[in-house]
């Protein structure tokens, strides 16, 4: 988990300019919104020497990354960050704790249908979407995980949209269980259909998984 924040904006202190001196930053994060059972960490500045905060009248960048137990579409972390600081007398002082949104996990309420899309490298930007149509999504599933289903394969548009088209011969085309498997069950392809096999073409029957080695692309 990556965690950026500015501070030094403000060098005045109940209406007086001060000569303030940020010190250290407190943080804490936790699975529970209320922090009842958090995890604190102290960051020192400039190795507890601190920076003045007149030095960066805009505001200093500060960054810190955390190791996460589980992955983060698991579960919903919350952090709060507050900071020390020294003024002109010496007295060390100390902000307001600031506190942060958790993000959505993955609790879609529409299991096996839904998929949490974890595209963005902004956690509050993650949202449930419904499965793509002839894809799977069964289980915790993000979109790296949701998969072309039998006879299908993934095709990515010019902008970047991604739908899953019939193949020609069903069977070229590996994948997830298919929905429809009453119709392949005279087929000598039938267990391919609803097997739950990896999304790639049937390379042991002769289909190529790269069919345009100049640009690394598939054809169906």
């Amino acid at each position: 988990m990556h965690l950026e924040w500015t501070y030094g904006q403000e060098t005045y202190l109940d209406g007086e300019k001060k000569n303030l001196i940020v010190l250290a930053f407190q943080l804490e994060i936790s699975n529970e919104r209320t922090f009842k059972d958090a995890t604190p960490y102290e960051i020192l500045v400039n190795n507890g020497i601190g920076y003045k905060m007149d030095q960066y009248p805009a505001g200093k960048k500060y960054t810190h990354r955390i190791a996460l137990n589980k992955p983060a579409y698991r579960e919903e972390m919350f952090v709060r960050l507050s900071a020390s600081v020294m003024d002109d007398a010496q007295t060390r002082l100390s902000s307001k704790q600031i506190s942060t949104i958790g993000w959505a996990t993955w609790n879609c309420p529409q299991l096996d249908t839904s998929y949490l899309d974890s595209k963005s490298t902004n956690p509050l930007e993650w949202t449930c979407r419904s499965c793509p149509l002839n894809a799977y999504c069964e289980g915790l599933t993000t979109y790296k995980d949701v998969k072309a289903r039998f006879g299908h394969w993934r095709f990515v548009g010019p902008n970047k949209k991604t739908t899953y088209v019939a193949c020609a011969f069903p069977a070229a085309c590996l994948g997830a269980p298919t929905e429809y498997r009453n119709h392949f069950e005279t087929a000598w392809y039938y267990n391919l259909s609803s097997s739950n096999l990896n999304e790639q073409c049937n390379v042991e029957k002769g289909y190529l998984q790269i069919c345009d080695p100049v640009h690394n692309t598939t054809c169906r």
